[in-house]
This record gives C-alpha cells, structure tokens and sequence, in this order.
C-alpha cells in the first residue's frame, strides 16, 4: 500500500517506520511484563535470562509459520480467560457511586484519557500485516469485530470494578491496581493468587510478542530480498537488547507512554490519512 501510494522510496521509507513500531510495541510487551514479574514474584530475577528464553519460546513459535502464531494467539485468549472471574471478588468491596457523576470531563480531559489508555488496543495495527493471510477475509471480518468487541467490553469491566474498588488518592499512587485486586481473591486452595495470576499473563503475552515479531519480520521480507525466518532472529536480538536497556521504573513508564502516543497517532491519524489518500487516488484513477 505504501509503495503503491507514495512510490518506492518513499513508500519504502514510511514502511520502516511501521516495521519500527511494530519492534517498539514487542520491546513494550517485553519489558513491561519483566518488570511485573520482577516486582510481583522474583525481585531478583535476571532480566537478560528471562527475556532469552521467553524469545526462545518466540523464535520456536515462529519457526512453525503464521498457522502457528494464529494457534498461539487462540489458545492466548481461551486458556487465560478465567481471569475475567477474578473481578468477582473485587465487586463485593466495591463502591460505585465513585464513578458518579457521569459526564463532568472536558471534552481534553476525555482525550488525555483515551491516548493515556490506547495502548492496550494497539494490536489490532497488526491486521495491516497478516490480512491477506486470512482465508475469506470478507467473511471474517464480523468475527475480528466480535473480537474487538469482546476485548472493549473487558477493559470496561475491568476499568469499571477498579475504580469502584479503589478511592481517587489510592489509584494516583498504585501503578498496577488490577494486579493489586487480585490479593484480595481468598481461595481454599491458593494464598497468593496473584502469583497464578501473573503466571498466567504469560500466555496473553506470548503472543502479543510473537504477533509483533511476526509483522515486523513480514514488512523486512517485502521490503528486501532476505528472508523472514532470517530477519526473525534480528529482531529477537533488537528486543531483546533494547528491553534490557530500561532498568529503571520511570524509564519503562516512559517506554509505555511514548509507544502509547505513537500507536495512538497511527491509529487515529495516519491510518485516516492513508484512507483518504487511497480513495482520492482510487477515484482519480477511475475518471482517467
């Protein structure tokens, strides 16, 4: 799309940044998900060991092919989604006339909101990628919506049970509140639940990082001549060095929070862009 646009220079050039943002979003993953483990479970855990081996288990996925990476992302959502009952427990200390009134933000307000929280919604940019992989893609495309709907409804689930659960002056000091939910869930076979629970997340991250890697490696093979499965290891390489470097935790929040206003700005600005400079030329070329 890009080359046919805006020619093979700059189309190719444009194309890299995507690449880019496909890297940052897996660096993103990576690190975020490290350091939950590092402060929830292991504070001692050595990042460079841990990362090796979850993009080993990446590199492995991959080696299969795009069936594969579907396969992983599938089992991604079915197997971890118990996790949606752990809001259970929450909803019996919660108060919800926190969440009242309704409708007394700034029309800013609501934006800063909306880019803070895009980056939990960033995935769907892949599609761009792994479209034509889909069989019958017209007939698929209510099922992405259903998807999509069901990953919204989640979010607003979750958002709704943690600000009820936790006061204004609680959430501006906790970084991760749903995660603190969680030691509230009192099980007679299980004491500390969020240690299952973030065990689990691994199976929500595995593929949103093979996902990732996977666009990234497909831009690389339509650009050049070199193959996907050697521009994989790369880029494995470029994630894993670049993940390391942020060690500090105001460093992984900038992380978060400059890869957030990307996507957000790629999804709600040049992706329409891209639209309208498709249909222009669309409809150019057919009155010519």
């Amino acid at each position: 799309m890009h080359q046919n646009l805006f020619g093979k220079w700059l189309g190719g050039c444009l194309s890299l940044i995507a690449i880019a943002y496909f890297i940052a979003m897996a660096i993103t993953v990576l690190r975020t998900y490290i350091e939950v483990v590092q402060v929830w479970m292991f504070p001692d855990l050595n990042k460079w060991i841990f990362g090796t081996v979850l993009l080993f288990l990446v590199y492995y996925c991959l080696s299969g092919g795009f069936r594969v990476v579907a396969g992983i992302a599938f089992f991604g959502v079915v197997l971890p989604f118990y996790l949606v009952l752990t809001m259970i427990f929450p909803l019996f200390y919660g108060q919800f006339r926190d969440l009242l009134p309704f409708f007394n933000h700034s029309f800013m307000e609501m934006y800063e909101g909306a880019k803070g929280a895009s980056l939990s919604y960033l995935g769907f940019t892949t599609l761009f990628m792994y479209l034509p992989f889909i069989k019958d893609a017209e007939k698929s495309h209510r099922w992405a919506q259903g998807g999509h709907l069901l990953t919204v409804f989640i979010y607003t689930l979750v958002m709704i049970t943690t600000i009820a659960f936790f006061s204004t002056e609680q959430l501006d000091k906790t970084i991760w509140a749903t995660l603190t939910t969680w030691k509230i869930a009192e099980m007679p076979f299980v004491q500390r639940f969020e240690y299952i629970g973030i065990a689990s997340w691994a199976l929500v991250i595995l593929p949103n990082i093979c996902i990732t890697v996977w666009a990234a490696g497909r831009g690389i093979r339509r650009l050049s001549r070199i193959s996907q499965r050697n521009a994989t290891i790369p880029i494995l390489i470029i994630v894993l060095l670049s993940s390391s470097v942020f060690a500090r935790r105001e460093s992984i929040d900038l992380l978060n929070q400059y890869t957030s206003k990307i996507g957000f700005y790629f999804v709600y600005v040049y992706v329409p862009l891209l639209f309208v400079v498709q249909y222009i030329k669309s409809k150019v070329g057919r009155s010519g």
